[in-house]
């Protein structure tokens, strides 16, 4: 199970800054969402992508991060050896109060949309097409722009065990998302389905 622990940087691990002012307050066992890591080939064209997806640019340690209500994404220089379908993290998922003022706000500012099974769902890709995020729709949601979840594909047997080991471990609390079984974290929902292929480990991959 440790090659989970690497989808999960913890609110306790962050200093403490401006950058973490829109963090969710951490559980009884000290943990909070903190970041997302990204490796992308471009980075000013991956900030210009956040920053139109609705992020706010901070200073983080001796560099920068996108800021959003719950999450941090972190963004380093590299070559990755895949995006995030196909692997153990099929995708990340962000909330909105409507998918479709956001959807057309979105393309057009260039940003790589697709439609989801239903109006208020809508996938977005980053500008290497290696990150797929899911857009979801909270009405009442008080800001532009929220991390929402963080979707796990792994064999069916995993599931269990995967549940069991974030609650032990990081104090989540089990449940469901929909027809979903999940976990929830401080600023982030883990949810986990059964995938139909072998999916590999995230290490070396876009997130």
């Amino acid at each position: 199970m440790k090659w989970l622990i690497s989808i999960l940087c913890l609110g306790f691990l962050l200093p403490a800054s401006a950058a973490r002012a829109q963090l969710a307050a951490p559980n009884d066992a000290g943990v909070s969402m903190g970041h997302l890591h990204l490796i992308v080939p471009d980075v000013e064209s991956a900030k210009k992508f956040w920053v139109a997806m609705g992020a706010t640019p901070v200073k983080f340690a001796s560099g920068e991060a996108m800021k959003f209500r719950g999450v941090l994404v972190l963004l380093r220089k590299g070559e990755a050896t895949g995006g995030t379908e196909g692997s153990v993290v099929n995708h990340i998922g962000f909330t909105v109060p409507n998918v479709q003022e956001s959807v057309a706000k979105w393309k057009a500012a260039g940003v790589h949309v697709e439609p989801g099974t239903r109006p208020q769902q809508a996938y977005v890709y980053t500008p290497d097409n290696l990150v797929k995020i899911e857009i979801l729709e909270t009405p009442t949601l008080s800001v532009p722009i929220a991390s929402h979840h963080v979707h796990f594909f792994v064999d069916e047997a995993s599931v269990p065990e995967i549940k069991s080991w974030y609650a032990k471990t990081f104090g989540a609390i089990p449940g469901k998302r929909g027809q979903f079984e999940a976990d929830d974290l401080p600023g982030i929902n883990l949810t986990f389905s059964k995938s139909d292929t072998p999916t590999v480990p995230t290490k070396g991959r876009a997130l």
